[in-house]
């Protein structure tokens, strides 16, 4: 039994381009489904920002919102 990448390189070596093709165009309909890569890539680098070891390395202000150490000072009370 063949892994996954086994079978997809045999399937593009013994499949015509007009059939791959139409396959992917098989597909198009869940291109709008969930975030971009671009998007998921940018929500990643964030959470890795914000829940860094060293939160000083890196670390956005304006991503601190998405923290839960983070605080505004509304509630502090001295």
């Amino acid at each position: 039994m063949n892994n996954f990448f086994e079978e997809l390189k045999k399937y593009f070596e013994v499949t015509p381009q007009e059939k791959v093709l139409e396959d992917w165009a098989k597909s198009a309909e869940f291109d709008k489904i969930g975030p971009t890569v671009e998007e998921f890539l940018k929500n990643t680098q964030m959470y890795y920002q914000i829940h860094s070891e060293d939160p000083q390395k890196g670390c956005l202000i304006e991503n601190n919102q998405y923290s839960p150490k983070y605080s505004s000072g509304f509630f502090l009370s001295k």
